[in-house]
């Protein structure tokens, strides 16, 4: 056995020269004979693995050459030279609970004939090896130790004992979601290879050489209590996305089976069914393929044509374009008035397609698979055109949105629209004669590619690059609001203009001032200036954008009292009678002055 670990590949093995194959669980060579007189020799087997890339590695595995035996393990024996000697192996070092467990043996020395009893049971001291069955495991444990134990008696009367230890483990846990055929599956059961416990036991035929694992498959008519069983042994690096599949086409038609599975580690427990845990049974009566069916190619149609069987629930017929893997189908739900044929249109000339008809029920199907290749075009011929006509777009700055024609009049109107960018998609079916949609939620200023896909045969596709709008990239920036007041000094009682501006954030905005709301596009409002003073006051503002984000900004501003009104001009003195002039030679005195 071997494994091969890394590189790439297929790989290329070769085992003492001799090519074999990479993938299968084991391979044997030839052991060299023993130089004349030597009791045993030391010999290798030397591997090369060349991987797809060239790259090379070697492996070599030592072991001793041995003089041949009386049967497997038994070698010539004189009376008296040596004394008797008995060791015992067990071949599976675990052993399922109630399955077999072979055993292989050695007698030297002594004198035959011998007398040989394994756990109890006297058994050929010359055959090959017996079996035993292994132990039951106690309640609610994992594994438990076993022995098997052994006696051999020569004619001389002489009895040695021997004994071998093995593990004994639980059966391997039932398969789950065991499914019958499907149109997906044709005529052929499958199951997910991880079952119960996720990811297949490392035990087994799980090993360095063959990560694989062993199942039986076993069905009966029903009503009936015999089984027939299979072995099956699958590779789980050929397992396709993890499912496993068994072929039903050996089963008759007309019988409903009843089919279950079971894991099992070793192709032994076949014989010890009851000891497995297998799978709820799905019952399955099988089908057969469509009779009769006859195809007719131009060089650009294909038709279909078969004998409708006496029972039909379900047909369907598929054709597929090898260059492109893309399909087209045509599901018929069989009544009194079923078609016996369909015709595909439109197809390319001078073209290789895949055809099945298919025939069952959801559950079982089988299917009439076939090549088939179109015509040359005559000359007059002219290609209808392929794909969505007139792709047109039209871009925001987080949407885009795409329309387009229909290829020719009479066109499947089904189309897949896609939107990728890096590793990220999103796609959308369009079919009712809708010819358009919008994609929303998009980055400013990423690139994108956009492509519709027309759903016919030939699913040809028409893409183009987008760019959303670059200048809104900035809604990307922190929202932010700026608030100033025109009069720095404001009367009481009067009003003063408010001013602001926003930026940054997601619009719309929703704006208050002064706790009352204003329309955020208009940049201005007037605010009452408040009472009392000489004060200081402050206006507040807050502002919402459409994510929620919310900014505050104020202004200050002085209240001051009104200005206060001008004196009154002084009144004119009254006329009376006049004081007389002073005398001469002495200043006059001003009126109501005293004499000192």
């Amino acid at each position: 056995m071997w494994e091969i670990s890394g590189g790439t590949p297929p790989y290329t093995l070769t085992l003492d020269g001799a090519s074999v194959d990479a993938d299968a669980e084991s391979a044997t060579v030839l052991c060299p004979d023993l130089p004349e007189g030597a009791a045993e020799a030391p010999a290798t087997i030397s591997a090369v693995v060349t991987d797809a890339a060239g790259g090379a590695a070697t492996a070599s595995a030592a072991y001793t050459i041995v003089p041949p035996f009386h049967g497997p393990l038994f070698s010539e024996r004189t009376a008296g030279v040596e004394p008797l000697s008995l060791t015992l192996t067990a071949l599976r070092a675990e052993c399922t609970a109630g399955t077999l467990n072979p055993v292989v043996w050695r007698i030297k020395g002594g004198t035959p004939p011998d007398t040989l009893t394994v756990d109890g049971a006297v058994v050929d001291a010359d055959a090959e090896r017996t079996t035993v069955t292994c132990g039951d495991l106690p309640a609610g444990a994992t594994e438990a130790p076993g022995t098997i134990k052994a006696s051999v008696t020569d004619a001389a009367g002489t009895t040695v004992t021997a004994s071998a230890a093995y593990t004994i483990v639980p059966p391997l846990p039932a398969q789950s979601e065991l499914g019958g055929p499907s149109l997906h599956a044709l005529n052929w059961l499958k199951w997910d290879r991880g079952g119960v416990g996720g990811s297949p036991p490392t035990t087994g035929t799980w090993t360095s050489a063959c990560r694989c694992q062993r199942y039986l498959v076993r069905w009966r008519s029903v009503g009936t209590d015999t089984w027939t069983t299979d072995s099956l042994v699958v590779n789980l690096r050929q397992a396709a996305d993890g499912v496993i599949f068994y072929s039903l086409e050996g089963l008759d038609e007309g019988p409903t089976y009843e089919i279950a599975i079971a894991k099992v580690r070793d192709e032994i427990e076949q014989e010890t069914p009851g000891a497995l845990l297998w799978s709820v049974p799905v019952l399955i009566a099988p089908v057969s393929p469509l009779s009769g069916v006859e195809v007719i190619a131009t060089h650009d149609t294909i038709t279909v044509n078969w004998d409708p069987p006496p029972v039909l629930k379900r047909l369907e017929v598929r054709l597929r374009e090898p260059r492109t893997y893309r399909s087209d189908q045509r599901e018929i739900i069989a009544d009194d008035t079923s078609p016996d044929h369909v015709v595909f249109r439109d197809l390319r000339p001078d073209t290789w397609y895949s055809l099945h008809v298919i025939v069952g029920t959801p559950e079982l199907a089988a299917d009439a698979m076939m090549r088939v290749r179109t015509g040359a075009a005559p000359a007059d011929w002219a290609p209808l055109p392929r794909g969505p006509q007139n792709l047109r777009t039209s871009v925001t700055h987080d949407s885009v949105t795409v329309a387009w024609d229909a290829p020719y009049a009479g066109a499947d109107d089904v189309y897949t629209v896609e939107i990728s960018h890096s590793a990220w998609r999103d796609q959308a079916i369009v079919s009712g004669g809708v010819t358009t949609h919008t994609f929303t939620g998009l980055f400013p200023a990423r690139r994108y590619w956009l492509a519709v896909t027309h759903s016919d045969i030939a699913s040809e596709s028409v893409g183009v690059p987008i760019r959303p709008q670059a200048q809104q990239a900035q809604q990307a920036q922190p929202l932010r609001l700026a608030l100033s007041v025109e009069r720095a000094e404001c009367t009481t009682g009067a009003s003063t203009p408010v001013n602001w501006t926003i930026t940054g954030g997601t619009p719309p905005y929703t704006l208050t001032v002064a706790r009352e709301p204003v329309a955020a596009d208009e940049g201005t409002t007037t605010v009452p200036c408040g009472t009392g003073g000489p004060r200081q006051a402050t206006i507040q503002a807050h502002v919402t954008d459409g994510t929620g984000a919310m900014a505050a900004a104020a202004a200050a501003y002085m209240i001051v009292p009104p200005t206060p009104a001008p004196p009154p001009p002084p009144r004119p003195a009254r006329a009376g009678p006049r004081a007389p002039p002073p005398p001469a030679g002495r200043p006059a005195r001003a009126a109501g002055a005293r004499q000192a």
